[in-house]
């Protein structure tokens, strides 16, 4: 493909002997573990065989092409805009288009346009790597927009944010890992689909009671026998911060939830727990 490193090609494939094949409504598809149930599908593609329709985009982008019925919705860059798109599932047209923001960031292959939107069949989701979250129903009317990084703060990511958010009954589920380039929390949020506005919202920390936090990731990893890579560097660097000047690791935020007995003292203060985990950690990296 002459043009692969200008523009991405899209090829949708369907199944004829079925009025509708499986729908694949966000990232992680129908069961949220990235499988599906379709049968007999093709395995195997040129520029030309098993191709139904193909259409030129105008950048790169790592969203995932969003599929219901007849509907597909793409999250896409072109130039300094985003946009989502809608297309015609059998024949590759596009129905249309509707603005998300300026803003593209270009990091090599990562753009503002990673996330994948998401549908529950009536609406369609859409979040950019610029923190703009917006709700369209099927004929690209807008329900609701809002600006995440506006309301809590600038993302603090090294290479962008590209995480897609996640539907679930009434919810959807934005989560917000901050990098280095920020001293913020990062937090999980849950956001009403029909309105747009925050239900719930939470810090991911070290906290004061037992919790799944980031040490407790990277030292499950550590017991696992996992080696450390590029995709553990962050959240080490993260750990490495919150060393005191004595060489301790204090204890942070504390979380909603009964609390049978208390482990330590309060929030703020030396921590002999997290100062184990981190020490372990840290020894596993290689950085102490």
């Amino acid at each position: 493909m002459k043009s692969r490193f200008a523009q991405l090609l899209i090829a949708i494939l369907f199944m004829a002997s079925v009025a509708y094949a499986e729908n694949w409504p966000q990232w992680r598809g129908p069961m949220l573990n990235g499988l599906s149930l379709e049968k007999n599908l093709p395995s195997q593609w040129t520029p030309e065989q098993n191709i139904v329709w193909k259409v030129a985009m105008p950048g790169f982008t790592g969203s995932t092409p969003i599929i219901w019925r007849d509907s597909i919705f793409l999250n896409v860059a072109d130039g300094d805009n985003l946009e989502l798109w809608c297309l015609d599932r059998k024949k590759g047209d596009v129905i249309w288009k509707r603005p998300l923001g300026g803003g593209n960031v270009k990091m090599r292959k990562q753009n503002m346009s990673s996330p994948s939107p998401v549908t529950d069949g009536r609406n369609v989701w859409v979040m950019t790597g610029t923190g703009i979250l917006k709700a369209f129903d099927f004929k690209g009317k807008e329900l609701w927009s809002r600006d995440i990084q506006k309301d809590y703060g600038a993302f603090g990511l090294n290479w962008g944010y590209a995480s897609s958010p996640l539907l679930l009954d009434d919810s959807l589920y934005v989560q917000v890992l901050h990098g280095m380039k920020t001293d913020d929390a990062s937090y999980v949020m849950r956001v009403d689909k029909k309105t747009g506005k925050t239900a719930a919202w939470t810090e991911i920390s070290f906290p004061t009671r037992w919790h799944y936090d980031i040490l407790w990731g990277l030292d499950y990893l550590r017991r696992a026998g996992a080696a450390p890579d590029e995709r553990t560097a962050e959240a080490i660097d993260l750990v490495r911060k919150k060393r005191d000047e004595h060489g301790r690791w204090p204890l942070e935020n504390p979380h909603p939830g009964p609390v049978h007995f208390e482990m330590e003292g309060r929030a703020g203060e030396p921590s002999r727990w997290n100062t184990l985990r981190a020490l372990r950690v840290l020894r596993w990296a290689g950085t102490v």
